[in-house]
Parts: structure tokens; sequence; C-alpha cells
């Protein structure tokens, strides 16, 4: 009797480890599209799908909204400071990549996705020049992560935001992190 009942809590174990692991997010397919050209990539549904359900749900105005809401979830600001130019995708390591480019409409607005596939771990970042409704002349940095706190982003992932910056020449008035 007891060997069933051992029998059955294994199995029952075995059970529930494979529904977790199922219901865990697949993000490789996104090592699968590096050689994409990047346009493609940030345009494709489901990567945007991705950023929606996995980006900062942060609702704060950076004057990079479509459709001139007020405060847009940062995950569409930066989708939107992406509409122009894309940068190539960066392949930093493995299993991270980057993904960045400028707003179609303003290229001095700039977005950013560093993603972890390994991890499924997602850091956006955008360079803006409006913050809590005051405009500046200077560029400023927010950047943010949904699944930890700013003190809990990976260096890695600050180190990225921070070359990607020194890549286009800019020095920010502001460089901040805006917990979830």
């Amino acid at each position: 009797m007891k060997t069933i009942v051992y029998l059955c809590l294994l199995i029952g174990c075995f059970a529930a480890t494979l529904t977790r692991a199922k219901s865990q997010p697949d993000w490789s397919w996104l090592l699968e599209r590096t050689a994409l050209p990047p346009r493609d990539l940030i345009n494709d549904k489901q990567f945007i799908e991705l950023l929606e359900k996995y980006g900062p749900r942060l609702k704060v105005d950076l004057g990079v909204n479509p459709n001139k809401k007020k405060n847009a979830a940062m995950e569409a600001a930066v989708l939107e400071a992406m509409t122009g130019e894309a940068d190539p995708i960066q392949v930093l390591t493995p299993g991270t990549l980057v993904l960045s480019g400028c707003r179609a409409t303003n290229c001095d607005e700039k977005g950013f996705v560093w993603i972890d596939v390994e991890r499924r771990q997602l850091v956006m970042a955008l360079i803006h020049f409006l913050f809590e409704g005051v405009r500046s002349t200077e560029p400023q940095v927010m950047y943010s992560a949904k699944s930890v706190a700013c003190k809990k982003i990976p260096e890695p992932a600050v180190e990225a935001i921070r070359n990607w910056i020194r890549s286009k020449g800019i020095t920010p008035k502001a460089f901040r992190c805006a917990d979830r």
C-alpha cells in the first residue's frame, strides 16, 4: 500500500513539474530571428506581444506616446520610439540580445530592448525629452523592467544601456530607473 501511495505522489510531482515547464514561455524563437532585418523583428506580432506581456507596465508621460495618450505604458512608448530607423540586432552573449531604433518622426528619441532569452528577462530603455510634463532640450534616459525592481536589474542590462547611449554619442541629463 505504501508503495502505491509513494508511486502516486511521484507521478503527481512529475506531472506538476511537466505542467510548470509547459507553462513557462519559450523565448528561443527570438534567437532564431536574429539574422532577420531588425525592422522585421520589431514589427513582428509575436515580438510586440512579448513586449506587451513582459515589458514594464509603468505609465508615465515621457513625450513618446502613441495615439497622443498622456501616460502610455512604457512598452508602448519604447515601441513608438523604435518606429524609424532600426539598429542592427546585437547578440551580446549566446542567450542575450539587444534591439534598438529611433522614432520615425524624431530620431533624437530612441527605444531599446535588452532580452535574456534563457532567464526570460526583458529590460526596456527610452531616450526622451519630456519628464513629468517638463520638456528638456537635453536627452534623458529612463529604463525599467517588469520582472524585477530597479535594484535587481541585471548589471549586463544596465551596462548594455550605457554602451548603447555612448554609441549614440549621447550624454543624458538624467539616467533614471523606474520601478514597475
